[in-house]
């Protein structure tokens, strides 16, 4: 996978958008704010200080660029991107779970040290926490129909993203689930990248033609995000993640992995449906060989040729929006980090 230099505005936001995020969330001692705190790398599992990691803020900084791009204050607009970022934590809580994944970046995944049904409801605590914080707008002086604006654009995308996940969870492991109905579904779960984009410009009162290209953006940008994300999850393989790549293939979830079954013909296919149904653990050795196979059908060329698709469209969208050629430039900058490409 390509990677560019972190953008400027990557640089320049992130602190701004943590310290907002850490208003969002005080330092209580509540067991649930511990929780939260914990997921976003701030805590351990004992609520003590810790900074694991160091995330990127990319959605928050998407919606602060795009309040900028048309002319917007970043600073007015600073509680959107932490509400944002929040509502993205809230649905990567409730998917590690989906998923049963009991490690994320090194360390135990928030449902598995707290139980599942504390995780469920730790991440019902993040979304409230997330509407909180978005009508803290209020207090750079944003009109109150402005607000009501953004929170009607972020439940939106929520919904759409949820009627998503319906679909790959109903789909999982059946004919039906095809990489040409999967990627429709990636459209849809990449939702929260043109939140990002349009709740921006919506604040900077954005013509709604604007809006809509701007969404439109996000919504390609984030598809060929998640396309690349899954590509590095498999052939990134090592340690604990060999046991992500074992549940994609045994439920056939992610594009890799469908395209790799619908490229395959002969014995490629038959050792693909053998390693499914499979009596006994895949080795190293025969993880190996899968990830061989997949790469000789043409499973990988055909994830970064989908992947740089989205991209190239996310592109030309901006130099049709009547943006500024720096604006733009700004827009593109950031969208090639997340991509990767």
């Amino acid at each position: 996978m390509t990677t560019t230099p972190r953008p400027s505005s990557l640089m320049r936001l992130q602190p701004e958008i943590e310290a907002e995020l850490k208003r969002s969330i005080a330092d209580s001692k509540s067991p649930l704010i511990r929780m939260l705190r914990y997921h976003l790398g701030w805590a351990d599992q004992m609520g003590m200080p810790e900074r694991h990691g160091m995330q990127e803020r990319n959605l928050g900084t998407l919606t602060l660029v795009s309040t900028e791009t048309v002319g917007g204050s970043a600073q007015k607009a600073m509680a959107a991107a932490a509400a944002i970022e929040l509502t993205n934590a809230y649905f990567q809580i409730h998917e590690q779970l989906r998923r049963g994944a009991p490690e994320v970046n090194g360390r135990a995944a928030l449902w598995w040290h707290a139980g599942a049904s504390q995780g469920i409801n730790a991440g019902d605590g993040m979304y409230a926490l997330a509407r909180l914080t978005l009508m803290r707008l209020e207090e750079q002086g944003m009109a109150a129909e402005r607000i009501v604006g953004a929170m009607a654009i972020l439940d939106k995308a929520c919904l759409r993203i949820t009627e998503s996940l319906y679909a790959e969870i109903s789909a999982e492991g059946t004919p039906q689930q095809t990489p040409e109905s999967y990627l429709e579904t990636l459209k849809g779960k990449a939702s929260l990248y043109g939140c990002a984009c349009a709740m921006g410009a919506s604040l900077a009162h954005a013509q709604p033609g604007t809006i809509d290209a701007l969404r439109e953006f996000g919504e390609l940008v984030g598809a060929a995000a998640l396309i690349r994300e899954e590509v590095a999850a498999i052939w990134g393989v090592h340690g604990s993640a060999k046991s992500q790549f074992i549940e994609m293939l045994d439920k056939r979830r992610s594009l890799p992995i469908l395209a790799a079954f619908k490229m395959s013909t002969g014995k490629d296919q038959a050792a693909l449906e053998a390693t499914i149904v499979r009596d006994e653990p895949l080795s190293d050795e025969r993880l190996n060989f899968m990830l061989r196979i997949m790469e000789g059908v043409g499973a990988k060329r055909f994830c970064e040729a989908a992947a740089g698709k989205r991209m190239d469209a996310s592109i030309a969208i901006l130099k049709r929006s009547g943006l500024s050629a720096s604006a733009a430039e700004s827009l593109e900058e950031l969208a090639r980090h997340m991509a990767g490409g």
